[in-house]
């Protein structure tokens, strides 16, 4: 049992240095505004709604109505933020498509996440910490940017 928690860590350890994708030429161009903030706040609570899934399912004892209680909860959450960044202006172009791809990632992460909880593949766990991290740390990488830019 040892063996495939250490194998599945250095995979995840593995995929996340090796995936490569930048977005910060994607922020470059960013404009804060009282709207984009808002947005952002929703975004951080995905963000920490996200982490908090992540790290149910990685417990040894996985509690799985709590974890596909959480899916649920994280996929309004998404679908919600993402109908609020539809009525963005378009001087916030860049910032809503920045957190439109961020979001992608975060759905692409609870789709392997509903996919371990029923198949308990290993593969879906790994991709699944993967698509969070690259949208976390782009997250991360957004928030910066636009405080830096006040």
């Amino acid at each position: 049992m040892n063996f495939k928690k250490i194998k599945i860590i250095i995979i995840m350890t593995l995929t996340i240095l090796t995936c490569n994708l930048n977005f910060v030429s994607a922020f470059e161009c960013l404009t804060p505004s009282s709207i984009s903030q808002d947005l952002i706040k929703d975004l951080d609570l995905i963000d920490n709604n996200m982490y908090m899934l992540i790290n149910t399912i990685l417990k040894d004892e996985l509690n799985e109505d709590s974890a596909k209680q959480q899916i649920r909860i994280l996929d309004s959450l998404i679908k919600n933020l993402n109908s609020k960044s539809s009525t963005v202006p378009t001087k916030d172009d860049t910032t809503v498509l920045a957190i439109k791809a961020i979001l992608s990632f975060y759905k692409v992460s609870l789709i392997k996440s509903e996919d371990f909880l029923k198949t308990e593949n290993q593969d879906d766990l790994v991709n699944a910490v993967s698509a969070f991290s690259v949208a976390y740390n782009s997250s991360t990488t957004l928030r910066k940017i636009i405080s830096d830019s006040k």
